[in-house]
């Protein structure tokens, strides 16, 4: 099994810069908060991250604050988050889910993957840093057979090995490392010249070449202490192959650190396995502005890459989003909530943000704009879809998706809905409102043939039940006397040339069929019986009318197109 290894190089300097974009480049420093120092929990808080900008000014990591400032007043000094930091290493680690079965997160000093059979070790890696970048994050990739190999090969990763010395590593700080590196250049070098060019910015150890790859390396890597590599130095031990080549009984004893055998290390091999990762914590990405916004469309562009982001990790969990919340806050708690509901349940950023822009498109901004959130606050299985070699799916799912959600957008969730049926006799319950959703693309929609026409004196002189395209009232509106006329509870709307009050006007019936009635739910508490009649107006208007058999009111129930 191959192993992959994401080194993600100063973590809390890249979370600040992931959350606040504009602050790329500038001399900027990471505070450490004074409750989470395991050393001085009770000193003043340090500098754990600088940039490059900063570090030019004369800011160093370990400085206090009052340091940093009085080195570069116009350093930039922000609070560490551990819980943000955490966070984006879980971001990264859902997606990486999209690539590899089984994704490590347990060990700070990097994201450990398995590399699958069958893919090569460049490809993966390539793989792996365009996710990371994707997420706005910079990483280094090493693949190796073991753990600790594939963390060592990150620290080689888009760097000449003979010409930079190693940053210190989490695993083993010593002052001795640049002594031992110093004294093993050389070897190094002449180790660095047998090897192919690396794939930049992947570092890749040949299949079972782990041991060869680490023996030149200086002993600082090992994770022995700072008091033990004194003590091996003066012995004359000074590469991690010197270590190796020391008798394996002894020295396993000698210098465990934990449960980890460092010689078991030294020798290329990491009995370490790979603790899977579960993803459960809900879906969430926001990016805080320079300066105010007051316009919607520097929001439309800031969105992309947020969304993009919450795909990346949605294809990472295997599920699709139902529903997504975009939070436009400001100065004084403000705030905006718009969610998006696409048709189907999708995981496509492009989808996202075409239902962003048709949201914000029928929006103003009644506040400021300081930061821009976006949440899955709903997630679906993710719908498998069939290809096919030769049928072409030509509906417009896409243009009809962010038709409905721009109708949404300007007259509200409520206003765009499908229909059901239901087993009701009475009309107007017949039917109920659901959520729309567009045509399966994964279902052929077979042509049905069309029903052969009757002649017309074939036709039935009955009112049909359904009579065309109907929109229908509900409720029903009671139809008001004609003016000048008394109220005739056994006139019936069935014989033209009679009068009814519509819509606000009078109409002459021009033709009228019927009565069909229509009495159900006899078992209910509000029974029904009524007579209905399909009356056509000297207007050219058609209208669906009923009297009701129980208060003898005549009301207006449709109109047919």
């Amino acid at each position: 099994m191959r192993i992959l290894c994401l080194y993600l190089p100063a973590l809390p300097l890249q979370v600040q810069v992931r959350r606040a974009p504009h602050l790329a480049g500038a001399p900027l420093g990471v505070l450490l908060a004074r409750s989470t120092q395991a050393q001085s929990p009770s000193g003043p808080p340090r500098i754990v991250a600088v940039s490059r900008a900063a570090l030019a000014a004369g800011v160093r990591v370990g400085m206090t604050a009052l340091q940093a400032r009085a080195a570069a007043p116009e350093a930039l000094l922000v609070d560490g988050a551990p819980a943000a930091w955490a966070e984006a290493r879980c971001a990264l680690a859902e997606a990486l889910l999209a690539f590899s079965v089984t994704v490590d997160i347990s060990d700070p000093s990097g994201l450990f993957a398995q590399v699958p059979s069958g893919v090569r070790g460049a490809t993966f890696g390539e793989q792996a840093l365009e996710a990371a970048a994707g997420l706005g994050l910079i990483a280094r990739a090493g693949i190796a057979d073991d753990r600790f190999s594939a963390w060592v090969a990150t620290q080689f990763a888009a760097r000449q090995f003979a010409a930079t010395p190693l940053a210190a590593t989490p695993l083993a700080a010593t002052p001795l490392a640049a002594t031992q590196f110093a004294a093993t250049q050389f070897a190094a070098t002449q180790f660095a010249a047998t090897q192919p060019r690396p794939h930049a910015p992947v570092w890749v150890v040949p299949p079972g070449g782990s041991a060869r790859f680490l023996a030149p390396l200086p002993l600082g890597l090992l994770p022995v202490g700072e008091a033990a590599a004194r003590t091996l130095a003066l012995l004359g031990v000074r590469t991690i192959g010197d270590f190796a080549a020391l008798p394996a009984p002894s020295i396993g004893r000698r210098f465990p650190v934990g449960e980890i055998n460092a010689h078991e290390l030294a020798q290329g091999r990491d009995p370490r396995s790979l603790t899977p990762f579960f993803p459960d914590e809900p879906i969430c990405e926001f990016v805080d502005l320079e300066c105010e916004m007051t316009e919607l469309e520097p929001l439309a562009f800031m969105l992309r890459p947020l969304l993009e982001r919450v795909a990346r990790r949605l294809v990472g969990r295997g599920r699709a989003a139902a529903r997504v919340a975009l939070t436009l806050s400001g100065p004084g708690g403000a705030s905006t909530r718009i969610e998006l509901v696409p048709a189907h349940p999708t995981p496509s950023a492009r989808t996202l943000v075409e239902l962003a822009r048709a949201h914000l498109a029928e929006r103003t901004l009644v506040h400021p704009v300081t930061t821009v959130a976006t949440s899955v606050v709903e997630e679906s299985e993710l719908e498998a879809r069939q290809t096919s070699l030769f049928e072409r799916d030509d509906f417009p799912h896409d243009a009809l998706e962010l038709a409905t959600q721009r109708l949404t957008a300007a007259f509200g969730e409520a206003a765009v809905f499908g229909t059901r049926l239901r087993e009701r006799h009475r009309p107007e319950g017949s039917w109920e409102p659901i959520r729309f959703s567009l045509p399966d693309p994964r279902v052929k929609q077979r042509p049905r043939p069309k029903p052969a026409l009757p002649a017309p004196h074939q036709l039935a002189p009955t009112l049909p039940l359904s009579p065309g395209a109907l929109r229908l009232l509900d409720p029903p509106t009671p139809l008001a006397s004609p003016p000048g006329s008394p109220p005739d509870p056994s006139a019936t709307p069935s014989a033209p040339g009679g009068t009814l009050q519509l819509l606000g006007a009078l109409r002459r019936i021009v033709t009228a069929r019927g009565p069909l009635r229509l009495e159900g739910e006899w078992w209910a508490p509000a029974s029904f019986a009524r007579d209905y009649y399909e009356v056509t107006t000297d207007d050219g208007g058609r209208y669906w009318l009923y009297r009701d058999r129980v208060d003898g009111r005549l009301y207006l129930h449709g109109v047919l197109d």
